[in-house]
């Protein structure tokens, strides 16, 4: 083993990733509401900062008090 440890940028960068892509996980209606919110904020998706977007998923995830690995 090489002895490699993640620091805390390398894990937030997977956590954020997680975050971002369980939206694909999401069936169609938490997808359309997940859509409304976003709308709600007045941005394009391309105009969210990648912690606004985090905050709205984690938000209105519907399996939010799930643990990633049972999502």
């Amino acid at each position: 083993m090489s002895g490699f440890q993640w620091g805390p940028n390398e894990r937030e960068l997977v956590e954020a990733s997680r975050d971002i892509g369980c939206i694909c996980e999401f069936n169609g209606a938490a997808t359309r509401a997940l859509g409304h919110v976003v709308a709600g904020t007045g941005k394009a998706v391309d105009e969210l900062t990648v912690g606004e977007l985090r905050a709205l998923v984690r938000a209105n995830d519907p399996d939010a008090e799930l643990p990633a690995c049972l999502r």
